[in-house]
């Protein structure tokens, strides 16, 4: 009985420990326990699925810097919403259910990493702000810190980020959290570009970190920043280093072919070696889906050793190679353009390489705006190169005898004659490598295997025929044997070279024989690619011939239709060739920073045209140049500038540094005169006006404002003098100020006032009786449209039956002009009766209210001025006649 009494007591004890409102010691184990292995467990579990999901989301771009933590966006957040949203509940269950217990703060913790995996930032920072302030367990306390230093980080607000940073720089933190500090600092430099504080980080973290943590993505970072830096021999031990930590494949591939390109070369023998290498990566058939990385990587050191035509080789055939990387194909594309760019300033193939990389790389890509920008650059470049170049040819060519032309024309036809074959040849050797590889590359077609369906074993168990009782495959054999080797005699060694009627280069999926390649010397492009010499696809035949004439005809003639042989089109040319000069130097200048290619383009525009319109701005940059670079010739731009063109900004600026600056500051007085005087001309205080505008427009006749003034000041001739003095200040302002913001409200003023005196003119001419003791219509005018023609009158039709049908009304059609057609109302009685109808047809019961967007007018009229109304066409005066008389 005693033992019973025991056990019934610790039972209610146990009981009442459950309570969820309970937090006294005897209720701490049991809300622990349920409160880690429940809700707790599942929210860190979907926690790490979650973070599983955006790694799989952000795959490594090893064109770039690999990241240290990847980036979540609302793509992925939105992928993701259902299980956060369930870390957040259950999370949730762990701190209302169990108040108290040791996991309560971990579960807030984990509130707040789902907030900010789901982008709620706000949130997720007051979630992590209240850990910190509520927790008394450091390693919780420091955990929702760092998580608010990244959270911070990603949302971009990094100076937040660097304060929270500091704070835990003062803290003794645990080891774990040590490592979770350095690479959070990492990932907040790297996206600020700090690269010595990623280092510095990230040497410091890796030393705490297990292989199973991404210690190898870490190790192959910094050694891409070393690299980046020129530090090869450090990028070249931290390359190492991921080797060594059983990196995944992909990675250890990268970091082969990385070391390669870091490898300390001292002298040829090291070259060759690194060649070598390259090629044995290619000949591996566990690097078949990579050969797109390798050749780029290969043309990325043959253009670090200045060998650019290998270079070029290389990443041409890093483009023609299959890529498992869609980006991939961008980079090596881009890597081409900075070549002819930085290298070979060919920038007519550097813009089609920039063309094609932006084609290839996605827009999301960080590089993106960057290459965007560039190309748009020597878009423009190309375009003034050719303005140049194409019209100084064209002028050029026109000089010339008919001989002479002649030549140059077919030369050109000869040209793109060559290339169209070239390509053709091409193209035709594209198309048997297709069909050998749709033929399975072999005789026998099939698989290429001998021994499968279209070889001599047995069938397959998918109803394949042997080869030779097979008329389609014998067909597809015959084909590809014509296609290599001709028709042929059927005789003995019919391959030897001395029985062969033409040399036959290995073809695309022929067996060449094995030869030692030459570790020595720069890959190249037919090595690279394994094509021979193909045959000339070119065909023959009387047919052929005579198209390929006629073709080469009219290209002939309509090379010979763009010769300016008339003056008027040579000048047209000159205009293209002057602005494309300057367009080129002030390329070279502002963007290229080319100073040399600058001169030379804006010299040749000033001593080839005298009276051009980029003169004084081409003269001024020329001047800056000079000066900079210390030249006696910037004098000889300045006396040009301030002798030839002494009123423009430029010649003020060499007379007077400061003169930008003064005038801003003359500017805005200006702005404050011309607003008080505003204000005086509204209310017609026009003598307060000349006092406050006349004396500035004499002190500052050219400020970039002064016109404001002088059109304020036409303004108040207008009113003083009358429209005749209006119109003609009016006119001087539109002709002394062109390029004004002013000018078009100018030439609308003006183009009101002709109006307005047309208006009275007309008024003179047709006058309206102003007698309404008589009958009127209605009078319904709209434009003469199908649709209108077709709606209107039937719902003016309605209108009269449901409003005013025991009025005895009836309708017509008439067309006003070629823009208006009209219905007429007749007749009402009196002037009352009509504007009655008046009212009503323009109420809430209006006929016009769905119609939307329609010039429409209505309106009643008596008998007699609709006569003079329909004779003179007169719908403005009427209008006018309309509001004075019945409104």
């Amino acid at each position: 009985m005693p033992n019973s009494k025991i056990i019934y007591f610790f039972f209610v004890l146990t009981l009442l420990s459950c309570s969820a409102e309970k937090s006294k010691k005897g209720s701490t184990p049991y809300h622990n326990t349920a409160a880690r292995f429940n809700g707790y467990f599942y929210a860190k579990e979907e926690i790490k699925e979650i973070e599983k999901n955006i790694l799989d989301s952000n795959p490594d771009n090893f064109n770039d810097f690999l990241y240290v933590f990847p980036t979540v966006d609302s793509t992925i957040a939105n992928a993701n919403q259902e299980q956060l949203d369930e870390v957040i509940k259950m999370a949730s269950l762990a701190i209302q259910r169990h108040p108290g217990s040791s996991w309560e703060d971990d579960s807030y913790y984990l509130v707040g990493k789902a907030r900010a995996y789901a982008e709620d930032y706000p949130n997720a920072f007051d979630t992590f702000k209240f850990v910190n302030t509520r927790s008394k367990n450091d390693e919780v306390r420091h955990k929702a810190l760092i998580a608010l230093m990244r959270a911070y980080t990603d949302h971009q607000e990094f100076n937040n980020a660097v304060a929270v940073n500091d704070f835990l720089g003062k803290e003794a933190l645990s080891k774990n959290n040590q490592k979770a500090w350095f690479l959070t600092q990492a990932h907040l430099y790297q996206k600020m570009q700090d690269k010595d504080k990623v280092i510095k980080n990230l040497e410091l973290a890796i030393p705490l970190m297990k292989r199973k943590e991404g210690k190898a993505r870490m190790f192959f970072l910094l050694g891409q920043i070393y690299q980046d830096l020129e530090f090869d021999a450090l990028a070249y031990q931290n390359y190492r280093n991921v080797l060594s930590t059983n990196p995944s494949y992909e990675l250890s591939f990268y970091a082969k072919l990385n070391l390669a390109q870091v490898t300390e070369l001292n002298k040829a023998n090291d070259i060759k070696r690194v060649r070598k290498y390259f090629k044995k990566l290619l000949k591996d058939q566990k690097n078949v889906d990579f050969k797109d990385k390798i050749y780029y990587e290969l043309g990325a050191f043959e253009e670090k050793q200045e060998n650019l035509d290998a270079a070029i080789t290389a990443y041409k055939t890093s483009v023609q190679q299959k890529s498992t990387d869609p980006r991939q194909k961008g980079y090596t594309y881009w890597a081409l353009g900075k070549v002819y760019y930085d290298k070979i300033k060919d920038y007519h193939l550097a813009k089609a390489y920039y063309d094609s990389t932006l084609t290839a790389m996605p827009q999301t890509d960080p590089n993106y705006e960057l290459i965007a920008n560039r190309q748009e650059i020597l878009g423009r470049f190309v375009r003034f190169h050719d303005m140049v170049h194409v019209s100084d040819s064209l002028i050029s060519l026109s000089e010339k005898d008919t001989l002479g032309i002649a030549m140059v024309l077919n030369g050109i036809l000869d040209k793109e004659d060559s290339i169209a074959a070239a390509q053709a040849k091409l193209e035709k050797k594209q198309q048997r490598k297709e069909a050998a590889q749709a033929g399975g590359g072999g005789f026998f077609g099939g698989t290429g295997d001998p021994f499968g369906d279209a070889g001599f074993g047995p069938p397959s168990l998918e109803g394949g025929k042997w080869y030779f009782y097979d008329q389609s495959q014998m067909s597809r054999g015959k084909s590809v044997f014509l296609s290599n080797w001709g028709q042929r005699p059927l005789v003995d060694n019919w391959r030897l070279a001395s029985k062969m009627q033409k040399a036959a280069a290995p073809q695309d999926g022929e067996e060449e024989d094995e030869e030692e390649l030459d570790e020595d010397a720069p890959l190249t492009l037919g090595e690279a690619t394994g094509e021979g010499n193909a045959p000339s696809g070119k065909g023959g035949g009387a047919e052929a011939a005579e198209e390929n004439m006629e073709s080469r005809e009219s290209r002939y003639a309509a090379l010979w239709g763009q010769i300016p042989f008339a003056q008027s089109d040579k000048d047209l040319l000159l205009e293209q060739v002057d602005e494309g000069l300057f367009g080129l130097g002030n390329i070279y200048h502002f963007e290229l920073f080319e100073e040399d290619n600058a001169i030379t383009s804006f010299e040749d525009e000033i001593d080839r045209f005298k009276s051009s319109e980029y003169r004084p701005e081409a003269l001024y940059t020329l001047y800056l140049i000079y000066q900079k670079l210390g030249d006696p010739r910037m004098q000889v731009m300045a006396d040009d500038l301030t002798t030839n063109f002494p009123k423009t900004l430029y010649a003020k600026l060499i007379l007077n540094p400061n003169y930008r600056e003064e005038s801003n500051l003359a500017t805005e007085q200006l702005k404050m005169v011309y607003h008080e005087a505003y204000n005086w001309y509204l209310q017609d205080s026009l003598k307060q006006v000349h006092i406050l505008v006349d004396p500035a427009i004499r002190k500052h006749p050219d400020l970039p404002f002064t016109d404001y003034l002088r059109l304020l000041r036409v303004l108040v001739d207008g009113k003083e003098y009358g429209a005749e003095k209006y119109e003609v200040e009016l006119q001087k302002f539109i002709d002394n100020y062109p390029n004004s913001e002013l000018n078009g409200h100018a030439v609308n003023l003006l183009e009101a006032a002709r109006n307005f005196q047309s208006k009275e003119e007309k008024k003179k001419a047709v006058s309206f009786v102003p007698y309404f003791e008589e009958e009127h219509l209605f009078v319904l005018l709209y434009p003469n449209e199908k649709e209108f023609i077709d709606e209107l009158p039937a719902r003016l039709k309605t209108f009269i039956d449901e409003e005013f049908r025991y009025n005895n009304l009836n309708t017509g059609n008439l067309e006003f002009n070629k823009e208006f057609a009209m219905v007429i109302v007749s007749k009402f009685d009196n002037k009352e009766d009509a504007l009655q109808f008046y009212t009503t047809f323009n109420g809430e019961k209006s006929p016009l209210k769905e119609v939307a967007g329609a010039k429409i007018y209505n309106f009643v009229i008596t008998n007699d001025n609709f006569q003079i109304f329909y004779k003179n066409k007169a719908l403005e005066l009427y209008e006018s006649f309309f509001i004075e008389n019945y409104q």
